[in-house]
């Protein structure tokens, strides 16, 4: 049975009228659903007070593999309104910004390696891209062997494996339930990792986005993006919850708290150099297509590189903001997505997990565990 996420309205998007909440209502009841399902259609589908509310009428897929089905299986969306003169003069002042703005990508000099690297990025805060541009420039900055990054990005690199060394038993031991970001990491660990992490993946220097404890945020919030007043202006904070346990997360609390920073970051990166345009964000609250596409370089060039394989939520993201998206992914993007590889992630830490064990405490650096798993075959 296809279930479409498209109505009949000349947006394209579900439109809650009677006879179409009937025959959603028809065609779901004459296929076998769980009560957890039939909760939340019986959520979605309530009385609105407005007409013309649109919201995703389809069900939260469990697993990624339901998700490329539920995409493979949509009819394709319905023609674009012929473009407006108002719509014409935006495109036309984004183009000119983009101009403005000069290339992202530059060449630089050789490295400490001999080999030709690019330069470090020199964005300055109020340069504006178009979001597909600055995920697709910044990822091709950063993906790169270790051998080909620059100056700037093995420096940083150099003291973020520093750092993991001294502390890899941490990212594999047992915590307690009790244990909270701030037992783990201290006030100028949040300083010097974000610096190398802007350093290795964003070509930011010293960035103007500070970072900060703030013990007011609730139990099961980890962090959070918010701006702050600078010099007559506003820029943008990092705030981590020193008091997040480890009993609100499956994963271990060190790798939860890395992937929540770079989670973080990425947010932040995009969130100074893009306007948030809704084709791209897709009701996601800045976790759309463009995101994603960082995000997921992100994890994979940092488990290449150091040997950890964090997670930033991309899937749980996806899933949160599930019932409030615009539009389903395309094909195209669930690929440059890589959803597929949080389930390779998984396997690495079962290994790593499992060698912890049986030898009494890993002593092998992380990053050549990782080497050594992947040319066995893996």
């Amino acid at each position: 049975m296809c279930y479409s996420f498209y109505s009949r309205s000349e947006s394209g998007l579900a439109v809650y009228s009677p006879l179409a909440r009937h025959r959603r209502y028809t065609a779901f009841f004459d296929s076998t659903i769980t009560a957890e399902t039939m909760l939340f259609f019986r959520k979605s589908y309530a009385p609105t007070r407005a007409l013309g509310v649109k919201r995703n009428p389809l069900p939260c897929p469990k697993t990624i593999q339901e998700l490329h089905d539920m995409v493979s299986a949509q009819p394709p969306p319905p023609p674009q309104q012929p473009l407006k003169c108002k719509g014409l003069f935006e495109q036309l002042l984004q183009s000119a910004s983009l101009l403005w703005g000069g290339d992202i990508l530059r060449n630089g000099c050789q490295n400490r390696y001999s080999y030709d690297a690019l330069a470090p990025l020199s964005l300055e805060p109020k340069m504006k891209f178009e979001p597909m541009v600055l995920a697709h420039s910044v990822v091709k900055y950063f993906d790169q062997p270790k051998e080909r990054l620059n100056d700037v990005q093995l420096a940083a690199l150099d003291e973020l494996l520093e750092w993991i060394d001294v502390r890899k038993r941490a990212f594999l031991c047992r915590k307690s339930a009790h244990t909270r970001y701030c037992d783990l990491i201290c006030g100028l660990d949040l300083e010097l990792l974000l610096s190398w992490i802007n350093e290795l993946f964003f070509g930011v220097k010293n960035a103007p986005m500070p970072i900060l404890w703030n013990g007011k945020l609730g139990p099961h919030c980890p962090a959070r993006v918010a701006k702050r007043p600078y010099n007559n202006s506003s820029r943008f904070c990092i705030e981590m919850n020193p008091n997040f346990l480890q009993v609100h997360t499956s994963e271990n609390l060190m790798l939860h708290f890395l992937g929540t920073l770079l989670h973080e970051a990425a947010h932040v990166f995009e969130g100074m150099h893009t306007d948030r345009q809704p084709e791209h964000d897709m009701g996601t609250k800045g976790h759309g297509a463009s995101w994603q596409i960082i995000a997921a370089g992100v994890e994979r060039t940092f488990l290449r590189l150091t040997g950890v394989p964090v997670n930033l939520g991309r899937w749980e993201s996806i899933r949160a903001h599930w019932h409030k998206m615009a539009r389903l992914p395309n094909k195209q993007e669930l690929i440059e997505w890589h959803l597929q590889e949080d389930c390779a992630h998984e396997d690495y830490l079962d290994h790593l997990f499992q060698g912890y064990c049986r030898v009494g405490g890993w002593m092998h650096p992380l990053v050549s565990s990782y080497n050594m798993w992947v040319h066995s075959g893996h």
